[in-house]
């Protein structure tokens, strides 16, 4: 487990330096210092194969991924007139798939494609630091409450919850919050976080091939009419 902690404190502060430290691209040394050049009118929201996307913030989406968190947070408190608080992890999850597809096809409106690269660090900025904080502070707190060996599974939960399989390491162990009987890990939420970053890794891959099956279709059928003309 002091392995564990000791790679996990160097995840969370590698982490925190990388989230604050400058933005180097911004530090031409020896060339002239850009000019800005003026804000142009407002245009048109981008658009992918005619389906207009629009960047404003969106109240009603906000709103209810609100009332899905305060939904956990109930459940987990015990309420007895609550009973289905679950399904508010089910909402988060849809609401945050349409979010952040929103923003992969704004993206390849714009430029034509999507940068992975800058997509992940995006989402590793956000959620990487408070995430490995808590990985921490359950640790150590671990050590103080815990016997060695539940001290073992929870090093081992940690090591899942940093690869982001937490999801499949509680569900090959048996332990999930219906389970009775069976003791609860103190990092049982990262399975939530695990769904979102495998979503996050695999859905840019997925989108970005069905936009080219689709634009291959319509050059294909493009093709065909040219030909029969």
């Amino acid at each position: 487990m002091d392995t564990v902690l000791v790679g996990v404190l160097f995840v969370a502060m590698f982490t925190l330096w990388w989230v604050r430290k400058p933005d180097w691209s911004r530090h031409d040394s020896g060339r002239a210092p850009r000019l800005r050049t003026p804000i142009a009118p407002a245009a048109a929201p981008p658009a992918v194969d005619g389906l207009v996307l629009s960047g404003t913030f969106r109240p009603d989406i906000e709103g209810l991924r609100a009332v899905a968190v305060l939904l956990v947070l109930v459940y987990h408190a015990k309420f007895d007139l609550f009973s289905g608080g679950l399904i508010g992890v089910d909402v988060f999850f849809v609401l945050s798939g349409f979010l952040i597809t929103s923003l992969l096809l704004r993206e390849m409106a714009s430029t034509g494609t999507v940068s992975l690269a800058n997509f992940w660090a995006r989402r590793a900025r956000r959620l990487l630091p408070a995430s490995g904080l808590v990985i921490v502070f359950t640790l150590l707190a671990g050590r103080v409450v815990l016997d060695g060996l539940t001290q073992a599974d929870l090093g081992h939960d940690a090591i899942a919850a940093c690869l982001f399989v937490a999801n499949i390491r509680f569900w090959h162990v048996g332990t999930d919050y219906l389970a009775g009987g069976l003791p609860e890990s103190g990092l049982l939420h990262f399975w939530s976080l695990a769904v979102e970053e495998q979503f996050y890794m695999i859905w840019p891959w997925l989108l970005l091939g069905m936009v080219k099956v689709a634009r291959l279709k319509r050059w294909a059928l493009g093709t065909v009419m040219a030909l029969i003309a």
